[in-house]
């Protein structure tokens, strides 16, 4: 179970991507209201854990 909810959240996070998707990208709020309350340890990431970027 546990890999099919990752294979599915790492299939939809970079289609939030407005640069590489343009009009074709999903709604960022529609991803994360989806996957609300069920992602483990859901309060310790991001608010916006759509970004797959590099902190610094």
């Amino acid at each position: 179970w546990l890999r099919a909810v990752n294979a599915a959240l790492t299939c939809e996070q970079p289609l939030t991507d407005k640069i590489r998707f343009g009009t074709l990208k999903l709604n960022k709020q529609l991803i994360l209201n989806t996957w609300s309350g069920i992602l483990m340890d859901e309060d310790s990431l991001l608010d916006d854990w759509t970004y797959k970027g590099v902190l610094v």
